[in-house]
């Protein structure tokens, strides 16, 4: 069964510094999370069990960008296996298509409904910067 998983977190370490060092002293302050094709949920400032718990039941993780997102669940003491994770961005790359997920769907023309909230940056950069 496969896990869509996507982490907001925050850090007082600039993103710049580097992705470990970031993920290092991150907070994961919100988990979004879907099964296979039912909706989304969201849970805020997920624990470390329900972060492995999840990880556990799944026999895939999709992450779109896994080096961030697994570089901060692995400081948070839940490792991901890269056998294990299909990365949406190495992907997309990997085609020649754009990294970025905003770019991505538009390229794609994912509806809007489904696409990534162009508002959701903005809602980003004040809560976790």
């Amino acid at each position: 069964m496969r896990l869509y998983l996507d982490l907001e977190t925050y850090s007082e370490v600039p993103i710049s510094a580097g992705t470990h060092v970031y993920a290092r002293s991150a907070e994961i302050i919100l988990l979004a999370y879907a099964w296979e094709d039912e909706p989304a949920q969201a849970v805020p400032h997920p624990t470390p069990a329900q972060l492995r718990a999840l990880v556990d039941a799944a026999g895939k993780v999709v992450i779109h960008n896994s080096a961030f997102d697994r570089a901060v669940l692995r400081h948070n003491g839940v490792g991901v296996p890269i056998e294990r994770t299909i990365d949406t961005m190495a992907l997309a790359l990997g085609h020649g298509l754009p990294g970025s997920l905003d770019a991505l769907c538009g390229l794609l023309k994912v509806p809007v409904d489904q696409a990534k909230d162009k508002d959701g940056r903005k809602l980003i950069h004040l809560f976790c910067k």
